[in-house]
């Protein structure tokens, strides 16, 4: 998504750009490499939330704050969902809890580990509900999928753009509204839960960086995400595009910020050693 978006805003602006991957302690390091860089323009972070609005709750120190990177746009959402393997007696979110509520503490659950955006929206689900279900942290959405298959993991919460097609099916959507690939599957809101936030994607630059620079590449980015080239490959992902301004992007990662960090508190998520 990050190298369709480029393509397209090099395509607007006629500025050749360069994308390099920076992994690591979910996302802080990429994060801490922009939040340094030179606020001129030439350095951006394209991601999701994670770094700027998780990470500095459940690691122990990060070198950057929630000022530190301005948001310059919302680019897309990446939904989660609540999946079972497809053949499953549990045909409705209602099924599954009915199902775990007559076996107190044997259904178990896969997520991308504590933190993660889907771990955290299925764990604020279940704090709403008197359910005893045994969660299990994976390192990535495909290490958990075999185990789906077989059923020995009773259930997911995971990407809707990671196991799309993978034998699965879901149960509700961690949205406000239905997604596009699952057009009958119900939201969790519909079903009287919390929604739930997405994976927040979008681009960011230094703090300190000129407003006219700012709004540049705020006015690329918007052109670039309605273009044609980057909806298409979107739908392809199973990835939603949504584009937000700096202003409401801002508002929305502050809200997200203030949340996460009630919810990793309310759930006892021991910081990370990094």
């Amino acid at each position: 998504m990050a190298r369709v978006l480029t393509t397209e805003m090099n395509r607007i602006t006629g500025q050749p750009f360069t994308v390099m991957n920076r992994e690591g302690a979910i996302g802080s390091i990429g994060t801490t490499a922009v939040a340094r860089a030179k606020p001129d323009g030439y350095t951006l972070l394209i991601g999701p939330n994670t770094p700027i609005t998780i990470a500095p709750h459940v690691l122990k120190s990060i070198p950057y704050s929630f000022d530190s990177i301005v948001p310059v746009c919302q680019t897309f959402e990446n939904v989660m969902a609540i999946f079972v393997k497809q053949g499953s007696p549990w045909r409705t979110l209602k099924d599954l809890f009915d199902a775990a509520q007559a076996q107190p503490g044997k259904l178990t659950w896969g997520h991308t580990g504590p933190g993660a955006v889907p771990h955290l929206s299925m764990a604020g689900l279940l704090r709403t509900t008197t359910l005893s279900v045994q969660d299990v942290p994976f390192r990535g959405e495909l290490q958990m999928l075999p185990l789906i298959l077989s059923g020995e993991l009773s259930f997911a919460a995971a990407s809707i753009s990671g196991l799309y097609g993978r034998g699965l099916e879901p149960l509700a959507v961690f949205a406000e509204k239905r997604h596009s690939a699952y057009p009958d599957t119900p939201t969790v809101a519909e079903l009287g839960y919390p929604a739930g936030v997405p994976g927040l994607n979008g681009v960011f630059v230094p703090q300190g960086t000129p407003a006219p620079v700012v709004a540049a590449i705020e006015k690329a980015c918007k052109a670039a995400v309605d273009s044609e080239g980057f909806t298409t490959f979107a739908a392809r992902l199973r990835q939603t595009p949504a584009y937000l301004d700096s202003a409401s992007f801002t508002r929305r990662l502050r809200e997200d910020f203030e949340a996460k960090g009630a919810l990793v508190k309310a759930l006892d998520i021991k910081q990370d050693g990094n």
